[in-house]
């Protein structure tokens, strides 16, 4: 595997989980108003997180959240961070409850597999999958995510996209997204487990893929077979490309009482759904928890299958999918005709498998005498063993078990094999094989481990499951070519020949602590075949580094080393008054020893562990031989030794933690015990040796060498580990608390200084007079007294030839240009470097340029560490631009008040700390961590360690010194050693200055709104509180300020940053903490050779928590006191206020929203999340040209990190019943915003210009038209007309100098803004009244209908008239 492959799978720890909302749109409203008030919700690891609700807000709107979530989870196994998934819901927020609009759910496995583990500025398209329409976008969110592992690199959301980023997330790939119709066809359930009183379950199938949901209907299983028919299918929704990679199909039963029970669940690839692997019908196996078992651990089986301990049934299904236009969600019956004849005749046509086991015995079982039988299932048969008594924890069987067969249906998927260690009719432990390893008719015997039931509990330990050894075989029942004439009857038991096992033990190192002072009192049992030895419990008290150099005997007896039991080692703690505790175990295969072997076998270090995979701590040096009791050879297991002098130069004790935590320390000192490394069999003159407690304190300064002769062995594989104790000198000697214990693994000195022969030695000088005269100097800069160093690597570079000799270095950037003559001086400083050892030269390295690949150490000790920006005169703006700075390895500090002013820079960025970096290098310390607390053997800890284990372990503080062994043929030469050890008997005072950037991702400690954070830095009794300067609500706050305090080095060197949260009234909570030791870097040749510091991340932690708390990013610099260094100057360009001046002139073709065929039109607007303002109200506005004339002002700050977005709607008004929204349209002014900020002038944005020949020219003018769309309940988007606007930005002080009233109102200039035209005018003329008040159509039906109605009058009235003349002229002719 690759190691970009095994960055990408989740690993066990502590996992943080960090979601960054930065923007929305395009959010549909579930009714006609128009309209919604989203909120959004996110859910992770159980737990979810809302935003607060917007108001008002149309389809068409932008809208900015930036808001922060952030979740952990300790203790995460893989397995169970490969089934989490992050779900987004957005709602729309009512008064009693929230109605959904859509959501999106995504695997925390997909994040973790991208870059960095982390998705940047992506944006996100929600659709409601229980709705009719799944397939429609019904918004869209722009998001990053994060999903970290405590050791995983830090990530900064809130990272600035860059230009071709932006360009991409215009048409992101999620918004261009197909709906793709997922068919799970069901029909029915084999072998399914009894869970109702009543004899059977009501079976349902609940399938589950992102977001959708759908259950089957639920049928009730025959009691006889057990099996449930469902012959339904169910249509799942989903968008591809999808971010959700598994189909998952749980089974369960349902309760009407109380909650339904997990059966067990089924989990199929998405990809080999879309390959068509599940294109036909097959049989899917149910894996689950044991029966009638609801605890926790029961759950996690039932619903990943991959961790369940028993076989549930099996499920006849088929899955695929199919392009659509319009995805359904829904369940309804297989229309397909024939379908039951298909399954009858074709799928349940059964193939007959047997299977056969024989059973031998088990061992290392957790009851030395209990009865114990082995239970085999497979496919629902179950072969079974006696259940006799075991005999010291070895219990005998040898049975061959009963043939059974089972038949096996057509396209049936295999299920594994269950082995399970039963005790009281439990299954106490189990181990599941795959069926396909065990088609071997004619196996060998095998040694399986068992594997604690965790379900059932009744083994709290994992290393007590057991080991059995059998044989299995499974195939088909009327294969004849297979030949099982070896299973028809078991031989008797052959004993073997009686044998001796030599067990050779050398030493342990590093065991994990089991007594609460930090150290164990360690001993070694050994089991084999029913066997025990064991070395003496109270031989090696008060240590963790053990040595024995005892071989132990174990007459054991098997027929074969082949099929001979493994060899259990575990070492335990002896106790006197309690029961001894577990320290860990491996486990070795009897292969590994040698057979009759002349001499010892070799040996090799064992890692031990708890049981399980990924709790490995500690190692023991062992080897194993097997020999004819006759002729058991006594063999000298002590290695050759040389004698050698190890001398300690104590430079002091660093961060020492109290022995009572209400007690500071007083006078703490080192007690070394030389018994830890004493070879048994020699003679020590010396049996301990102290150093004198004289500096009190927690950091005290020793300055103490301590000397002994003693002999060790030549080769590093056998060297022991010396063991040294930390006590505090309490009422003048009378108490002496033990503080700590740290060790000192000789073999890593060894090595260390035999390989240090191969290079060659770089002679060095008094630290502290090479300081003296390179300040006395006359060519001393400021900024360069940090270099007190050679840098080693250079010299190692010319000698090599990797490097241009002959280039000319280019002109330095590298100094702050504060002023001309510090320009001068800085200017020098890398053509002229200092150096305090005047015999070597320094490296001519070449300039970098501008690249995106990291900077290399040669690069950075020439001083690219820094750069500085460049400008270039721009003739349209007609003043100088900052030319854009492409190396995203760096990051801009400070900022020009004038184009080259020497004020901003830009430096190296590194993403982790910089003792895991390149430009630090080895320090020339050896640092020991004092450590004291317990890991084994507690029942309650105040935290779990990596491997699960309850812990009190904790760091009691560091050991500073320097080892050196003498006697060694291999030694190199002592004058490194010895000027290195001689500087740090010279004290240094030093100014240290630390420059704080910026902070990420810090945890919230308020309720409801993000951390305030603060700044306090701490370097001995120097205390640095900037609680005044606290940040408001911002979980990436800005900080950029120095801090300065003195230190004296050696001394009292570890710098806390420390970040906590301001409240009004409760006591402040710190958010993290970090820690620098600057001893590590004053002495550290690389960082001083490097004459501009990189900026460095480093995490915050908080003694609850493995993961961090957040990140830092800063720098630390350290100057002579008398004569520092100009400081950097940090401070950021300050926002500007501005203001935003949006006039509203008027529209064309806005619907009319009325029946009269007018509208009441009026517009409403907002920038960012300021209060919105309305114009006034055009009424009876035809033909949708509406007029104001309407000026409106906000008040808005500008900066780098701002949001710029105008939203714009327009309404209809109605007086007896809700407004109408008509239609929304909104744009981004970012660019328009910084142009103002850097300029400093008045800016206006350009558009389509009014005039149609100025359109046809395509000039842009002031004012422009902005296009209003609307879009319905069902996703279609229909034009709502267009508005003239025209907006600026104007500096707050010309704002104020030349005021402009808000609407019409005086001062009505710049520029003024006339009184709207075709508004409704009072008059007494109807007609004139009904031409205003009533839109074309509605007038020319309103005359129809006079019109009609006055002809109907005069009909009326001239009918009297027209009947008598009628009559008239009938009578009278």
């Amino acid at each position: 595997m690759s190691e970009e492959d095994s960055d990408s799978k989740f690993k066990k720890g502590d996992y943080s989980v960090h979601v960054f909302l930065e923007d929305g749109k395009g959010i549909l409203p579930l009714n006609d108003s128009g309209k919604s008030d989203p909120l959004i919700s996110v859910k992770v690891f159980d737990k979810e997180k809302c935003t607060k609700a917007l108001d008002d807000v149309g389809a068409g709107a932008m809208v900015y959240w930036g808001e922060h979530f952030y979740f952990e989870k300790a203790n995460c196994q893989s397995a169970d961070m490969e089934s989490q998934r992050l779900k987004i819901e957005v709602k729309d927020s009512k008064f009693f409850s929230n109605s959904i609009i859509g959501s999106y759910e995504i695997d925390l496995s997909f994040i973790y597999s991208q870059k960095n583990h982390a998705i940047l500025h992506r944006w996100f398209a929600i659709c409601n999958p229980h709705s009719e329409d799944f397939s429609l976008m019904r918004g869209y969110l722009k998001l990053s995510i994060s999903v970290l592992h405590e050791s995983d690199k830090p990530v900064d959301l809130c990272v600035a996209e860059s230009a071709a980023a932006k360009e991409e997330l215009m048409l992101p790939t999620q918004i261009k997204l197909e709906t793709t119709q997922l068919i799970v066809q069901l029909l029915k359930a084999d072998n399914l487990p009894i869970m109702d009183d009543g004899g059977t379950l009501d079976a349902y199938c609940l399938v589950t893929f992102g977001t959708a949901e759908k259950k089957s209907s639920i049928k009730i299983a025959d009691k006889a077979t057990m099996s449930a028919y469902w012959y339904e299918e169910v249509y799942v929704p989903v968008i591809v490309p999808c971010v959700s990679s598994r189909l998952t199909i749980t089974v369960l039963d349902r309760d009407t009482v109380s909650k339904d029970d997990l059966v067990g669940s089924m989990s199929f690839s998405w990809d080999k759904i879309q390959q068509g692997v599940y294109n036909d019908y097959f049989w899917a196996n149910i894996y689950g928890a044991p029966p009638n078992v609801t605890n926790e651990e029961a759950e996690i089986m039932n619903n990943c299958d991959n961790l369940a301990s028993h076989w549930r049934g099996r499920v006849l299904l088929r899955a695929f999918s199919q392009n659509t236009n319009k995805a359904v969600m829904k369940v309804q019956p297989i229309e397909e005709p024939g379908i039951k004849k298909l399954v009858q005749q074709t799928y349940e046509i059964e193939t007959d498998y047997h299977i056969m086991a024989q059973v031998f015995h088990a061992e290392c079982l957790p009851t030395k005498d209990s009865a114990y039988w082995i239970s085999i299932k497979w496919a629902g048969i179950e072969l079974k063993t006696q259940s006799p008594n075991a005999q010291k924890g070895v219990c005998r069987w040898n049975e061959n078990l009963k043939r059974k067969a089972t038949g096996i249906p057509y396209k049936a998927l295999l299920p594994d094999i269950f082995v399970y260690l039963m005790q009281d009719n439990k299954p106490i432990s189990f181990a599941r094989l795959k069926a396909k390893n065990y088609s071997d008719p004619n196996p060998k015997e095998k040694w399986i481990r068992l594997y604690r039931e965790k379900a059932i509990g009744k083994i709290k330990n994992d290393w007590e499951g057991g080991f059995v050894k059998l044989r299995i075989y499974l195939g088909e029942a009327e294969n004849e070519e297979v030949d099982l004439s070896n299973w028809s009857k078991l031989a008797p038991p052959m004993p073997g020949a009686p044998k001796i096992l030599l067990c050779n033990i050398f030493q342990c190192k590093g065991l994990p602590p089991a007594d609460s002072d930090g150290l164990a009192d360690p001993y070694i049992k050994i089991y084999c075949s029913g066997e025990e030895a064991s070395t003496d419990p109270k031989a090696k008290p008060k240590t963790l580094n053990p040595m024995w150099y005892e071989t132990l005997s174990l007459k054991v007896a098997f027929p074969s080393i082949e099929s001979g039991p493994p060899i259990i080692v575990q070492v335990w703690d002896y106790d006197a008054g309690s029961s001894d505790d577990f320290v860990g175990m491996c486990v070795v295969d009897l292969a590994d020893a040698g057979v009759d072997c002349e001499v010892s076998p070799r040996p090799r270090w064992y890692k031990l562990n708890m049981g399980r995979e990924g709790t490995e701590e500690g190692e023991v040096l062992m080897s194993f031989s097997i020999h004819d009791p006759a002729r058991v050879p006594r063999y000298a297991i002590k290695p050759a030794c040389m004698e050698v002098n190890v001398e300690i130069i104590a430079l002091g004790l660093r961060a020492l933690k109290p022995a009572l935590g209400w007690m500071p320390v007083n006078k703490a000192y080192v007690k070394v015990n030389l018994n830890s490394i004493q070879i048994p069999g020699e003679d020590l003159l010396i049996q301990e040796l102290e150093t004198q407690p004289f500096e009190s304190g927690p950091n005290p300064n020793i300055s103490s060498v301590l000397s002994f002769t003693c002999k060790i062995p030549i080769e590093p594989l056998y060297c022991p580990v010396l063991t040294c104790y930390v006590h505090d000198y309490m009422l003048s000697g009378l108490s002496k608390p033990l503080l700590g214990a740290f060790s000192i693994d000789l073999s890593e000195v060894l090595v260390k200084r035999r390989e240090s022969v191969k290079m060659k030695p770089i002679a060095q000088e008094d630290v502290s007079e090479n300081l003296a005269r390179a300040m006395s100097s006359p060519t001393f800069q400021p900024g360069q007294a940090e270099k007190i160093f050679v840098a080693t690597e250079e010299v190692a570079v010319q000698e090599r030839g990797d490097v241009d000799q002959t280039a000319e270095p280019e002109q330095d950037e590298s100094a702050p240009l504060l002023s001309e003559n510090q320009q001068e001086e800085n200017s020098s400083t890398v053509k002229t470097k200092t150096s305090i050892f005047p015999e070597q030269k320094a490296v001519i390295v070449p300039k970098r340029s501008y690249t995106t690949n990291p900077l290399s150490l040669s690069e950075a000790q020439n001083g690219d560490m820094l750069k500085m920006p460049t400008f270039n005169y721009d003739p349209i703006k007609k003043r100088d631009i900052e030319a854009k700075f492409i190396d995203n390895h760096y990051i801009g500090v400070g900022y020009n008040r004038i184009p080259g002013d020497g004020r901003k820079h830009y430096r190296y960025l590194l993403d982790e700390e910089l003792e895991k970096s390149i430009f630090f290098g080895e320090t020339a310390l050896d640092v020991f961590d004092i450590k004291k607390g317990q890991s084994r053997g507690l029942n309650s800890g105040d935290r779990v360690d990596a491997s699960g284990e309850e812990s009190t372990v904790r760091s009691a503080g560091k050991f500073k010194g320097l080892i050196r062994i003498q006697g060694d043929i291999n030694s190199p030469p002592n004058d490194e050693f010895d000027k290195i050890a001689k500087s740090l008997l010279v004290k240094t005072d030093v100014l240290v200055r630390v420059y704080v950037l910026n902070a990420f991702n810090l945890s919230q400690k308020d309720l409801n709104s993000p951390s305030d954070p603060y700044i306090k830095i701490s370097l001995g009794k120097n205390v640095i509180d900037d609680r005044k300067n606290y940040i408001h609500d911002n979980s990436n706050p800005d900080f950029n300020r120095s801090y300065e305090l003195n230190a004296t080095l050696p001394g009292d060197s570890l710098l806390k940053i420390k970040v906590y949260d301001y409240d009004d009234f409760a006591p402040d909570e710190k958010i993290g903490s970090t820690e620098i030791d600057l001893e590590d870097r004053f002495y550290s040749s690389t960082w001083n050779s490097i004459p501009q510091k990189p900026v460095e991340t480093r995490p915050l932690y908080i003694k609850s928590c493995r993961s961090p708390q957040g990140f830092i990013r800063l720098w630390v610099e350290t100057h002579p006191l008398y004569r520092p260094a100009p400081v950097w100057d940090l401070t950021p360009k300050p926002e500007s206020i501005f203001e935003t001046r949006l006039i509203i002139w008027k529209s064309e073709g806005v619907p009319n929203a009325d029946p009269e065929g007018v509208s009441d039109l009026y517009v409403r607007a907002w920038v960012n999340n300021l209060e919105p303002k309305e114009t006034d109200t055009h009424y009876r506005c035809q033909r949708g040209a509406g007029s104001w004339n309407w000026r409106m002002k906000f008040r808005i700050p500008v900066h780098e990190k701002m949001q710029s977005a105008v939203n714009l709607q327009l309404w209809d008004r109605d007086f007896f019943s809700a407004n109408d929204i008509i239609g929304d349209a909104s744009f981004d002014f970012k660019d328009l915003a910084l142009e103002a900020w850097d300029s400093g002038l008045r800016t206006k944005m350009l558009g389509k210009a009014e005039g149609a020949q100025d359109r046809l020219m395509r000039r842009e003018s002031e004012k422009f038209w902005v296009d209003f769309k609307k879009r319905e309940k069902d996703g279609t988007e229909i034009k709502a007309g267009k508005v003239l606007i025209s907006f600026e930005l104007v500096p707050e002080a010309k704002a104020d100098a030349c005021k402009v009233g808000e609407g019409r109102e005086e001062p009505n200039i710049d520029p003024p803004l006339p009184a709207p035209e075709g508004r409704m005018q009072f008059s007494l003329n109807p007609i004139k009244m009904l031409n205003q008040m009533c839109g074309p159509e509605v007038r020319m039906k309103i005359y129809c209908w006079v019109c009609s109605a006055l002809c109907c009058m005069l009909l009326i009235f001239m009918f009297p008239m027209l009947l008598s003349n009628t009559i008239t002229s009938i009578i009278f002719g």
